[in-house]
């Protein structure tokens, strides 16, 4: 009886694969890091990763188009942003949060040896439970005329938009935000934009 026990314990004993044994072994054996004990148990075709993978974050502000971006965050923040990002850069006219807007006054600069004026607008509205759409406008004019004394003559025309300014609020306002910012492709004014001959 003895004999036949021993016989049937050996012969269970040695069909038991070496990662059931870790029991038996840990009694004897100092504790292997963890996935040591299992390499010789793990079948030649399994595969393991080389390199750990980086998972890209989603992203939370992106473009829509040139005038309008999404913004993956509550309401709040979004309009708590605009506004320290624009009354930083510009003198506000007219802030709205129940419909969502602000403007601007003129703001006056030099570019290229021309005078511009601009005047930013922005809309800000939820699209989703935490999702917020911005539409910024940027409407800029050209003094055509006398740029020494603006009085004798001069006249301020319509330029085309100059979307770098539209750029950086946003960027700034996602840096604001602590996200990262949108990609957003840079533009400069040429002299067929300036309306120079």
């Amino acid at each position: 009886m003895i004999r036949v026990t021993l016989i049937l314990w050996l012969s269970c004993f040695g069909c038991v694969p070496s990662y059931l044994r870790k029991k038996e072994e840990g009694r004897h054996h100092q504790k292997s890091p963890p996935g040591e004990s299992l390499q010789g148990a793990l079948p030649k075709s399994s595969t393991r990763l080389k390199e750990p993978v980086e998972v890209e974050p989603a992203k939370t502000v992106y473009a829509i188009d040139k005038q309008t971006f999404r913004f993956r965050l509550d309401f709040e923040d979004v309009w708590n942003a605009a506004l320290e990002i624009l009354i930083k850069n510009y003198n506000l006219n007219i802030i709205q949060k129940e419909s969502g807007l602000i403007t601007t006054e003129w703001d006056s600069y030099y570019l290229k040896g021309a005078l511009y004026r601009n005047k930013m607008t922005l809309r800000m509205k939820k699209s989703s439970w935490k999702t917020v759409d911005i539409s910024l406008y940027n409407n800029v004019e050209l003094l055509r005329g006398n740029l020494k004394n603006p009085a004798a003559g001069s006249v301020w025309l319509p330029s085309k938009e100059n979307s770098q300014e539209i750029n950086r609020i946003v960027q700034n306002m996602a840096i604001y935000l602590n996200q990262h910012p949108p990609y957003l492709p840079q533009t400069t004014l040429t002299k067929k934009d300036i309306n120079m001959p």
